[in-house]
C-alpha cells in the first residue's frame, strides 16, 4: 500500500476491500494484460467536499476528485515494466491544464462478473497493480489522456545517515503487518522500509527525497515536527530537517538531480455519462 501519510499529504486515500479467494486464480501478470472496467461513468462533482476512495473486487468509486489526483493514483506504484518509474509526488506531474487541479469529478466504474470473480484470487498487491492500470486505461478513455517519461533536473533532498549514526530501531514486525499512526507535524510507524519513510518525508517537504543511506531493512520510528505553517506558539517542536537529524539520525542534504517525471501531452475534459 501507499502509505497514509503521503496519501493525505496530497489529499486521497485507496482503499482496498478484502474478498474470498476464487478458484478460480490467475496470475496478476497475465491477468494485468486482459483487464479493464466494463461501465465507466465519470460525473462533475455536486459540490466541493473531501476527496473519498473506495476499491474492491466489484469495482472502483472516487468522490470529489480532480484529475490531478487520479492521474497521480494511476502512476503512483508504476515500475520500469510499466515504462515508468514510482511516482511519489504531484510534483513529478507536469504538463497539467489549470482545470486539471481544481474541478472534481465523481467516477464509478464497475467490473464484469468475470473479472471480479478472478480478482479476487490474487494478493492485494497484484490487485492493486490491476486497478492501476485499469485506471490508466479509463484515463485514456474518458479524459483522452497522452503521457510520457522524462527525467527532468530538480531541487531534491538526500537523505544520508547522520555523523551520530543513526537512530532507526529494526523491526520484528514484518511489511505485511506494518502500521502507521499520524497527526499533523508527526508519525509513528512500526514494520517500514526507507522507501516509506521516503515517501513520507517527500510530504512533509514538498520536494522529492532521494533515499542515500544504503539501509535495507525494515524499521520502527516516530517523528515529530513543526509544520512551516503553524501558527500555535506552544508548539515547540523543531523543524522538520532538525527533527529527521535528531530523532532519526538521518540527515536532509539539499541538492539536484535528475527526477522521473510524468508529462501531460494531452488531456481533455471528460463528458458526463
Amino acid at each position: 500500500m501507499i502509505p497514509s501519510k503521503f496519501i493525505n499529504a496530497v489529499g486521497f486515500l485507496l482503499v482496498l476491500v478484502p474478498t474470498a479467494h476464487s478458484q478460480a486464480p490467475v496470475s496478476g501478470r497475465e491477468f494485468q494484460t486482459q483487464s479493464t472496467f466494463d461501465v465507466v461513468s465519470i460525473r462533475p462533482s455536486a459540490k466541493d467536499g473531501y476527496t473519498h476512495w473506495r476499491t474492491g473486487t466489484q469495482g472502483y468509486v472516487a468522490t470529489n476528485v480532480t484529475a490531478q489526483q487520479l492521474i497521480f493514483n494511476a502512476y503512483s506504484q508504476a515500475d520500469e515494466q510499466d515504462g515508468f518509474t514510482n511516482i511519489i509526488s504531484l510534483d513529478q506531474i507536469r504538463g497539467l491544464p489549470k482545470w486539471a487541479g481544481s474541478e472534481q469529478f465523481d467516477v464509478t466504474a464497475k467490473l464484469d462478473q468475470q473479472t471480479m470473480s478472478r480478482l479476487s484470487g490474487l494478493s492485494e498487491p497484484e490487485r492493486e497493480k490491476i486497478y492501476q492500470k485499469m485506471l490508466r486505461g479509463a484515463l485514456a478513455e474518458r479524459f483522452h489522456l497522452e503521457v510520457h517519461h522524462e527525467r527532468r533536473e530538480q531541487p531534491v533532498y538526500l537523505l544520508v545517515t547522520s555523523q551520530d549514526g543513526c537512530k532507526l530501531v529494526p523491526s520484528s514486525v514484518q511489511f505485511d503487518k506494518s502500521s502507521l499512526s499520524e497527526g499533523r507535524g508527526q508519525v509513528r510507524a512500526t514494520g517500514y522500509g526507507m522507501g516509506e519513510l521516503v515517501a513520507e518525508l517527500t510530504g512533509a517537504t514538498g520536494r522529492i527525497v532521494v533515499d542515500q543511506t544504503h539501509l535495507t531493512g525494515v524499521y520502527d520510528f516516530q517523528l515529530k515536527w513543526r509544520p512551516d505553517d503553524e501558527t500555535d506558539p506552544a508548539n515547540t517542536s523543531p523543524s522538520i530537517y532538525t527533527a529527521v537529524k535528531e530523532q532519526l539520525g538521518l540527515t536532509l542534504v539539499p541538492s539536484k538531480g535528475p527526477v522521473d517525471t510524468i508529462v501531460i501531452t494531452h488531456l481533455e475534459q471528460p463528458t458526463a455519462n
